[in-house]
């Protein structure tokens, strides 16, 4: 499963990657005639080049100390119209850092699918939402997904 977030984790601590991408630019942009500018140029683009080769060798893991909210990894089995879905949370959140979690096994017959709700959460202004799906069966049971990240424990 790939994760991209905002945020990304690089060789030296989390910086935004539009940022890395927008001093590369304008290095090329103002790439300047005179020679004194020039090498200052190039001492710039020199380091954002290292940065990002180091930040490219970074190698995504799941065997990494999770917090326990996000610690399980989700996985699907379907046979016939059958989906069987592992480790599903189910948590309830007193806070941010105290909860009780569990994780679940469901199971759900596809030819009982009755609803998909899509919905997004607005939070930080119009341009960041957590979006969500809903499925809904005609038993009555609900399952709702979404893809989040995975916080280490601190």
């Amino acid at each position: 499963m790939l994760l991209v977030s905002p945020l990304a984790e690089g060789p030296f601590g989390a910086l935004p990657g539009w940022l890395w991408l927008a001093v590369g630019l304008l290095a090329l942009a103002a790439w300047p005639r005179r020679p004194l500018r020039r090498q200052a140029m190039l001492a710039l683009l020199t380091g954002f080049i290292l940065i990002l080769a180091g930040w490219a060798t970074l190698q995504p893991s799941n065997q990494r100390d999770w917090q326990a909210d996000v610690g399980e990894l989700r996985w699907v089995m379907v046979n016939g119209g059958i989906v069987t879905l592992y480790n599903i949370r189910d948590a309830n959140y007193r806070s941010e850092t105290d909860y009780d979690v569990r994780w679940l096994t469901l199971g759900h017959d596809l030819r009982g699918l009755d609803t998909v709700d899509l919905a997004a959460v607005y939070w930080a202004g119009p341009a960041i939402a957590h979006v969500m799906l809903s499925f809904g069966f005609t038993d009555g049971q609900h399952l709702a997904i979404s893809i989040e990240a995975r916080k280490e424990s601190r």
